[in-house]
């Protein structure tokens, strides 16, 4: 997202769904970027912020700092290691 796109996305009523189809879609490029990143999915983090789950297949690439994570697309990315969410709940790489 450029800077015009995120000062947008701060006025989202993200608990409302605004925004929802946005950070899904950057999960998905997230995932079709990165080979490392298994599936994606997303989740709203304090204060209606949107972040993208990206679940990883090394403990090495887990985020262990939620304040130190990086962005992509103008969101922020966490990395998961460990139990994958369901299918209902995740887009996952095709194999």
């Amino acid at each position: 997202m450029d800077e015009q796109q995120i000062e947008e996305s701060r006025r989202w009523n993200a608990y409302q769904g605004e925004g929802a189809s946005i950070v899904e879609a950057a999960g998905l490029d997230l995932m079709s970027m990165n080979p490392d990143v298994v599936a994606t999915s997303y989740a709203l983090f304090h204060g209606g912020e949107w972040i993208i789950h990206a679940y990883v297949a090394r403990k090495e690439l887990e985020t262990t700092d939620p304040f130190k994570t990086e962005t992509f697309n103008g969101f922020r990315v966490f990395y998961l290691y460990g139990e994958l969410p369901p299918k209902s709940k995740a887009h996952y790489r095709e194999e």
